[in-house]
């Protein structure tokens, strides 16, 4: 586990109540940044398996805490992350893809946020648990 994942967990566990981040649509605690991470993290595991060659795994940017929760879910389960803005033409986006050598993408964006990206991969956006 990498120095940056355990000095986040452990001001997680330290102080579980306390903000660390405010979106346009709500408020994220530790608690609950550290459990929609983990949500992100077993996705990353579960279409990313380690074995399959990937060097990063890409993930829709956005302006909500969707985006700290999946950076930190995909560093907690070891991979690297590839961040992607949806707002990059679509070629690009493409290009990018392309040269991560990806059949999945993990859409990082709030519900409000995503839109109808028509991208040649599947898009995964982990359920989520109880607010």
């Amino acid at each position: 586990m990498s120095v940056f994942v355990e000095k986040a967990l452990a001001h997680a566990d330290r102080s579980p109540d306390t903000v660390v981040v405010t979106d346009k649509w709500r408020t994220w605690t530790w608690s609950d940044l550290v459990a929609r991470a983990s949500a992100y993290g077993e996705a990353a595991v579960e279409h990313f398996p380690e074995a399959d060659g990937t060097s990063a795994v890409p993930i829709l940017v956005g302006r909500s805490g969707e985006t700290p929760a999946a950076a930190l879910g995909l560093l907690m389960a070891g991979r690297a992350v590839a961040p992607l803005s949806p707002q990059q033409p679509t070629a690009r986006l493409n290009r990018c893809l392309s040269k991560l050598g990806v059949t999945d993408l993990i859409d990082a964006r709030a519900p409000q946020e995503q839109d109808d990206l028509q991208l040649p991969l599947k898009t995964i956006v982990p359920d989520k648990a109880a607010d």
